[in-house]
């Protein structure tokens, strides 16, 4: 029997009843839009990631683009990013006529790398915004990213979609930055049932700005207070079901943690997971790096294990991209990275056989 990469139909019946009641209430009150969900939500979400504003939007690239419109990234400006990441942010830049600029990240952790970020930060003129990507669920070194930002005076986003939940001794992710972003797709550790986002801020006025910035510009209705507003909301069928998700989501994170470390104890020495001990991992995906992919992936396949890789392109070796982008210091580990990287499964309702069919699998694949 085979275990696919994720399983998201998987709903306990708990959560499908209470799920379909809160639809039923949604659908009788006739308030679709900006209703009594929503405003759970954002109460919800600004206890858990410390911040004081909450803009929900239609989903996480409209989170990353509004986010950069409201700190004045526009045509001309550039946002200094990593390319291993899926090309979000660097997409979100350049949807804005932007330059993405690329530093590298660390060979251990797969995160943005603070001292090509601080060669990146003395090589050019100083870059309109910084987009830092806590990937794979484990939280990049955002204290000193952060840290070097401001005393170049660049303002940080962080993109917190692969990382909800994670913290460290001083607070949890997206709570950092001048700004965070989410993608709540349903494959996130914290994912709805279609296409949703949010924006977390703790300045009043960047979370303003961004609230005006989703819904057309305007100030108040029909009035256009900000250039270049877009049409990005979150439905209340969305808010519902994270105000219910997100309840059990840091008991959930903690399962994935486990299954992650489970299946870094399988692989021989020339293998490894991609993850950390404790809470600045949160398990969103199981990232290992390998030196014989191509073969690894044919052996978990016949194993009867689905596999993915994140990402195999990075965002300067795009088609479309690699004139657009630029590129000041060596993306060694980036493409190294890319060239190694193999997803296994890891979701929180895997069965115990399933777990035990890919531990098992994995310890296959020898030394």
């Amino acid at each position: 029997m085979g275990v696919r990469f994720n399983d998201l139909g998987r709903t306990s019946k708990l959560e499908r009843s209470s799920l379909l009641e809160d639809i039923a209430m949604i659908l009788e009150s006739g308030s679709f839009l900006n209703g009594p969900f929503s405003e759970r939500l954002r109460s919800m979400l600004k206890s858990s990631l410390s911040v004081n504003g909450v803009t929900l939007v239609g989903n996480g690239t409209d989170a990353l683009r509004v986010a950069l419109m409201s700190l004045g990234v526009t045509s001309g400006s550039r946002v200094v990013t990593v390319g291993n990441a899926g090309g979000y942010a660097s997409g979100a830049a350049l949807s804005l006529g932007a330059t993405p600029v690329l530093v590298d990240v660390s060979a251990e952790t797969a995160q943005m790398e603070p001292d090509s970020l601080r060669r990146a930060l003395e090589s050019r003129e100083r870059p309109d915004a910084i987009v830092v990507t806590h990937l794979y669920g484990l939280m990049a070194p955002i204290i000193e990213l952060v840290d070097l930002a401001s005393a170049a005076g660049v303002p940080v986003v962080e993109d917190v979609a692969q990382a909800f939940g994670a913290r460290i001794a001083e607070g949890p992710a997206g709570s950092f930055g001048s700004l965070a972003t989410t993608s709540f797709y349903p494959t996130k550790n914290l994912g709805s049932i279609g296409d949703a986002g949010a924006i977390f801020s703790s300045s009043k006025e960047l979370s303003d700005r961004c609230a005006r910035l989703a819904q057309y510009g305007w100030g108040e209705r029909y009035v256009v207070e900000s250039l270049s507003g877009v049409n990005s909301r979150m439905d209340e069928i969305h808010a519902a079901t994270l105000c219910q998700r997100l309840s059990s989501v840091h008991h959930q994170n903690a399962q994935r943690r486990a299954i992650v470390a489970d299946f870094n104890a399988s692989l021989g020495p020339k293998r490894r997971v991609i993850h950390a001990e404790g809470e600045s991992f949160v398990g969103h995906l199981a990232v290992m790096t390998t030196p014989e992919r191509d073969r690894d992936r044919e052996r978990l396949t016949n194993a009867g294990i689905e596999t993915a890789i994140h990402y195999p392109i990075p965002d300067h070796l795009q088609p479309a991209w690699e004139k657009l982008i630029e590129t000041p210091v060596p993306l060694a580990n980036t493409e190294t990275l890319a060239r190694q990287v193999l997803s296994v499964p890891c979701f929180p309702s895997m069965t115990e056989a399933e777990i035990d069919q890919v531990r098992v699998a994995l310890e296959a694949l020898g030394d």
